[in-house]
């Protein structure tokens, strides 16, 4: 669902609110898959501009997409003290890297209010006061560009043709 539904139905609808860095953003709840502790690091994906690294989740492989990156943040190296958030956008299922649980949160339409310029910019184009904080209503089929999901789906086509060729090597 997009941000702008969810003004023309009045719908209420839940969020998953996270912290990156400093800034405070909300996902719609039915793109999140799951949290885990950033521990499971398998891989470092040093060629490309959005997906640094990637972690083993029950076996499979999940990329990690640098958010702070896309949102003007800077970079981070994972740590122990980092989660992985896990997400499926259209058919993308990949994870971000997040510094702390805020919780879920409902929004009603009318809560919602156009004014922040800088998160527009990168793809969270609402922002929602609660009590004395600020959370950005994060977009992601305006986050995730057509260049992301190029880089992406060339990704993943890499990492299962990799797989598949050491595979039939053993035969």
């Amino acid at each position: 669902m997009v941000i702008r539904d969810i003004i023309v139905n009045k719908k209420t609808e839940e969020f998953f609110s996270v912290k990156v860095k400093n800034l405070a953003i909300a996902i719609p709840i039915h793109h999140v898959v799951e949290v885990q502790l950033a521990v499971n690091v398998i891989e470092t994906l040093s060629t490309n501009n959005y997906f640094d690294c990637a972690f083993n989740c029950r076996g499979n492989f999940i990329p990690v997409f640098d958010i702070r990156k896309r949102l003007g943040l800077g970079t981070s190296a994972v740590s122990r003290s980092h989660y992985f958030l896990v997400l499926k956008c259209d058919e993308m299922r990949f994870s971000i890297m997040i510094d702390e649980i805020i919780g879920t949160i409902s929004f009603v339409a009318s809560e919602l209010h156009k004014k922040n310029t800088l998160t527009t910019k990168y793809g969270a184009p609402l922002l929602m006061k609660l009590s004395s904080d600020a959370v950005s209503i994060c977009d992601l089929s305006t986050l995730i560009t057509s260049d992301i999901k190029e880089e992406f789906y060339e990704l993943m086509f890499d990492k299962y043709c990799e797989n598949d060729s050491s595979k039939e090597k053993t035969h």
